[in-house]
């Protein structure tokens, strides 16, 4: 009949209520994961850009690949040579195309500028951030080492940070540089959603218990 209501009506109008409030909920929860991945950001390339490098024991070298171990390693031999600290600590098992671990060429690098083999420990057990933060602390408490210097990529900093503090050894960082232009863009990108992912990674372990 003519202005007649359907007794379907006030169900088809609670599903698309149901509807509306659902996609609003995802658009809220979609922009705060935005808002918190900027934010996460931020805070990794905030925290790499400063270098907290100061009288320590050691310095910790942590393996970043072939290019990578050279250019931290290159960093790493400028503090001590700037009297930063006596020794290194060279970290990182992962073998690169001629056979050698990571850590064996940062030491090779460190005998080649003419640092004492006696300076220099060599950690090539570690394959992650986590294992090179515990190798290399049980070497630094062994040792009676206190104040420690890591040193890695700048976006890497953070994490390696946690990860040395989970460990139960508090240190200072030290950014290696490293070239920035719109070539190395897209592996400076690469880089910084890496250590997101990690670090997201990491935190739900954390809240789990892993």
């Amino acid at each position: 009949m003519p202005g007649s209501v359907s007794p379907h009506t006030p169900r088809r109008s609670r599903r698309l209520s149901v509807w509306q409030w659902t996609v609003r909920l995802l658009l809220v929860l979609s922009v705060a994961a935005a808002w918190g991945a900027c934010a996460l950001a931020a805070v990794i390339v905030g925290y790499g850009a400063v270098d907290q490098a100061r009288q320590a024991d050691v310095i910790v070298v942590l393996g970043g690949g072939q290019a990578g171990t050279e250019r931290r390693t290159e960093h790493g031999l400028r503090l001590l040579q700037a009297g930063i600290a006596p020794r290194l600590i060279c970290s990182g098992g992962y073998r690169l195309a001629d056979g050698r671990s990571e850590a064996r060429l940062c030491a090779d690098l460190a005998r080649q500028a003419g640092v004492p083999p006696g300076a220099v420990t060599v950690e090539d057990s570690s394959l992650n951030t986590e294992q090179n933060a515990r190798h290399a602390a049980e070497f630094v408490r062994e040792r009676g080492w206190q104040r420690v210097v890591v040193v890695s990529d700048d976006f890497h900093l953070l994490r390696a940070r946690w990860m040395f503090h989970r460990a139960d050894l508090p240190v200072w960082t030290s950014p290696a540089p490293r070239a920035v232009s719109l070539a190395t863009a897209p592996e400076s990108l690469r880089a910084l959603l890496r250590e997101m992912a990690a670090l997201g990674y990491y935190g739900v372990c954390t809240a789990l218990g892993c």
